[in-house]
């Protein structure tokens, strides 16, 4: 049985008190046995440490009958997330989110009238669901169709999400993936986000989706480059996208793909997004996370100073592996390094990179690129956005050189927002409420973030 209390204080919160008088708190013989799926449009919260998260979810069946969900989020301008590995055996209705970096959400919630209630859980947070039923499920706002295009490392599959409308040509964007994130699945928010507010989204798994994890990746930016001008091409051949509005959206070493393809001769994109845009070579980059990485498990000067002589070191020899000098050296302080207890929390190798493996490795052959040379060569409107406590790149660096590199266009727009992460997120954080309490808050997308990232996106889709 659902709490009558509980029940009060969240149809108040959603303005549905009236759905009390639909026997809520009913003694259970008042309780249908029926086991139909739960379909409908449900409204209520997450709830973690006391705090809740206004949320929405629809449940419906597609022309086969099978159930599809998805969750999202009013207060985020319809973020959210397709239901996935989605089960209703009755009363348990249960599914998975799978987020970047193989996170995973994980659903189990029991159908009780015209309400759901559970939980979800991750690796790192539990939260208490309660949601009602308001209504029936709205049509899905966009369709999904399956893409199969060839590249130079073979067949690639992908996803096209078409807003449901009355638009003939769509405006359209290419998702492009983070270093760390090659599935499309990682992407499905952004894409599925954009696709509600009527921009056709093409996402797909990068060449190295189903890799073995701990591969030496042997592709680098530019074979990641002509597979992204591939899937474009793809992209603006649909005929129901306007191949002239068109663009592309990166987040990390997506952006800098992005760049590389945005700034060919013959310009196939129409605008750029670039998320948390690397604006440094790879080596600053490493460096930048292992000095945070190295600080924050409380290093001394002195040990920081260390590992910042031999990455130096590091990065001279892979400029000029054939120098016996620098091959010396850069042996000897690599060697001493990695006796010290605070090696282990570096991306320090455990010996020099031979000339093959500088010549094969993607990670050495481009330790030393400049991705302000790709931008310096797009000629088309770019947003780039980033956030102040980026644990992976010094945003403000990034933001400062790429401002003077792809800013300088009429329409171009660079932001830093404070206190955001890599993924321009919010951690969760504890704040105080008067003198005597606290109120924890739940991890979120910097405020303006995806306000003027759509407000941008829209602009653009609209010429």
């Amino acid at each position: 049985m659902l709490c009558c209390q509980r029940l009060r204080a969240l149809l108040m919160l959603t303005g549905c008190w009236a759905l009390l008088a639909l026997g809520a708190c009913s003694p259970p013989g008042g309780q249908s046995t029926e086991a139909a799926p739960p379909t409908g449009h449900y409204e209520g919260t997450f709830t973690a440490n006391g705090t809740p998260l206004r949320v929405v979810l629809d449940v419906r069946q597609d022309t086969t009958q099978a159930l599809q969900a998805e969750v999202y989020f009013p207060e985020w301008l319809l973020l959210g997330f397709s239901a996935e590995q989605l089960r209703y055996e009755h009363p348990q209705l249960s599914f998975v989110h799978r987020q970047p970096e193989g996170r995973t959400m994980q659903f189990s919630l029991r159908h009780e009238g015209n309400f759901l209630q559970g939980a979800f859980k991750t690796d790192s947070l539990q939260a208490e669901v309660l949601l009602i039923r308001r209504d029936q499920a709205p049509p899905r706002p966009y369709r999904e169709v399956a893409m199969r295009w060839q590249t130079a490392a073979g067949p690639t599959t992908g996803t096209l999400l078409i807003p449901n409308d009355t638009v003939l040509l769509h405006p359209a964007v290419l998702l492009l993936h983070g270093s760390n994130a090659p599935h499309q699945h990682e992407l499905s928010s952004y894409a599925s986000w954009l696709a509600r507010h009527g921009i056709a989204t093409l996402v797909f798994d990068r060449r190295d989706a189903r890799a073995p994890k701990n591969r030496p990746p042997q592709f680098g930016l530019n074979d990641l480059a002509a597979d992204a001008a591939a899937a474009l091409r793809t992209l603006k051949q649909n005929p129901e996208i306007d191949s002239t509005r068109v663009g592309l959206w990166g987040i990390s070493q997506g952006a800098t793909v992005a760049a590389l393809v945005a700034g060919q001769p013959s310009r196939p994109a129409a605008f750029v997004v670039g998320v948390s845009a690397p604006g440094m070579s790879l080596a600053d980059v490493v460096q930048y996370q292992n000095e945070e990485a190295l600080a924050k498990q409380g290093a001394t000067k002195a040990e920081q100073a260390q590992a910042w002589r031999t990455f130096e070191a590091l990065e001279r020899y892979v400029r000029r592996p054939t120098s016996k000098t620098e091959t010396a050296k850069t042996t000897e302080l690599l060697s001493s390094a990695l006796q010290q207890p605070w090696a282990r929390f570096t991306t320090l190798p455990q010996q020099l990179p031979d000339t093959a493996a500088i010549r094969t490795n993607s990670y050495w052959r481009e330790l030393n690129y400049n991705p302000r040379d790709a931008w310096q060569a797009v000629r088309v409107p770019v947003l780039l956005q980033y956030g102040t406590h980026d644990e992976r790149l010094d945003a403000r660096a990034s933001a400062e050189r790429l401002r003077l590199a792809a800013g300088r266009r009429g329409t171009s727009l660079v932001r830093v927002y404070a206190g955001a992460n890599h993924e321009l997120i919010l951690p969760a954080t504890t704040v105080a409420e008067g003198e005597a309490s606290q109120q924890w808050q739940w991890p979120r997308p910097v405020p303006g973030y995806l306000e003027e990232q759509l407000e941008w996106l829209l602009e653009r889709a609209s010429k």
